[in-house]
């Protein structure tokens, strides 16, 4: 038995409708899971497998398969694949205790790590690759960098929370110290603050506020 061209064509073109709908049938019923069937999930483990603390964690707007892990004693991971596996990526840096680790908002390749939290640091990291090569941008005498901030329009701008002591080899005397640090911390309050405290507005967090402290203390009394 024969069988027309015509009958031929509306064949092809049911089974073309019936794959392409297939096709779009997985976007479909993405859109239409009901919220309540995610109640039964619970929170597993996804690595790495490793005793300790995780010190800070850092993913990037738009992608759920790239994750970036700082730990206290154990060096900078990053997974590409949702945690399937972890690679180290600080290795080169020769310091394994981090503080804070930020991915630039407007920038995913750039990431700023803060050295110094369980054991002594060695300053301000930053990439530019996305973990491939770092290098030292500074603060390399302050030991402990518990905390950074990067402006979320420009990742040039990062703010470091860097606690220190060296700061005092440079004045003769503690009492002498004392008197120009507060003159510097009144200064530098004055100039950073505005522009910290709009951006952690634009992030919803407390404003910074500077109290400077006694114009001396009894151990400087003349």
């Amino acid at each position: 038995m024969s069988v027309s061209l015509r009958a031929l064509q509306l064949r092809s073109g049911f089974l073309y409708l019936l794959v392409l709908s297939f096709g779009f049938l997985p976007a479909v019923l993405a859109q239409q899971v009901s919220p309540e069937l995610l109640h039964g999930l619970t929170w597993r483990l996804i690595g790495p497998y490793r005793a300790g603390r995780v010190s800070a964690v850092a993913g990037i707007a738009g992608d759920p398969k790239t994750y970036y892990m700082g730990t206290p004693g154990g060096g900078v991971w990053k997974t590409t694949n949702a945690g399937t596996t972890w690679l180290p990526i600080f290795d080169q840096a020769h310091v394994a205790s981090i503080g804070d680790l930020v991915v630039a908002p407007s920038n995913p390749n750039i990431i700023y790590v803060a050295t110094g939290e369980q054991t002594d640091g060695n300053g301000v990291w930053k990439s530019t690759d996305a973990g491939s090569t770092w290098s030292n941008i500074g603060i390399r005498d302050s030991r402990f960098n518990p905390s950074l901030l990067v402006d979320p329009k420009d990742a040039n701008v990062v703010y470091v929370a860097a606690p220190g002591e060296s700061v005092r080899t440079a004045f003769q005397t503690p009492c002498d110290a004392y008197a120009k640090n507060q003159a510097a911390a009144a200064k530098l309050a004055s100039e950073s603050l505005p522009a910290l405290n709009k951006l952690l507005a634009a992030e919803k967090l407390a404003a910074v506020t500077y109290t400077a402290p006694p114009a001396s203390v009894p151990a400087c009394a003349r």
